[in-house]
């Protein structure tokens, strides 16, 4: 009699746990999904940034870039994504400072609020860095040049 309790407790405890297992992939999927999809833009729209609208393209590689971190930020497609955009603003240069600008103020918002929280931070240390440096040095040119 009490191998059957026990049997029973086992079958429930392995039904709560496959439950559980089941509610965090319907959780967590659409979001890894989605992030996926955003990461694949920044790789598209980084590509075209010295094509005809490079400052569109790349102002979309950034926002692409802050949705791929904002949902998959401990993921290495949030370090990837980041550091394309970054890279695709910092080859516009001189020639669009303003939406360069743009790209770093967003893409190192994301990046701020990742690093907000312990877990969702780790791993974008220096990207973030290299974020507020880029930004940094962007509103200083834009300062100087300003009357």
């Amino acid at each position: 009699m009490r191998g059957d309790r026990s049997s029973s407790v086992g079958r429930l405890a392995a039904q709560t746990l496959g439950l559980i297992f089941v509610a965090g992939a319907v959780i967590v999927a659409p979001r890894l999904t989605e992030g996926y999809g955003a990461l694949q833009w920044v790789r598209f729209h980084s590509r075209l940034v010295g094509a005809f609208h490079g400052a569109d393209h790349a102002r979309r590689a950034g926002h692409s870039a802050a949705r791929v971190v904002d949902l998959v930020a401990p993921l290495p497609w949030a370090r990837e994504a980041s550091g394309l955009a970054l890279e695709a603003a910092q080859s516009l240069g001189a020639r669009n400072a303003a939406s360069a600008a743009a790209v770093y103020l967003e893409v190192r918002g994301a990046l701020d609020r990742a690093q907000s929280s312990s877990v969702r931070g780790y791993g974008i240390e220096d990207v973030a860095a290299r974020a507020r440096r880029l930004d940094d040095e962007g509103r200083q040119k834009a300062s100087e040049a300003a009357p």
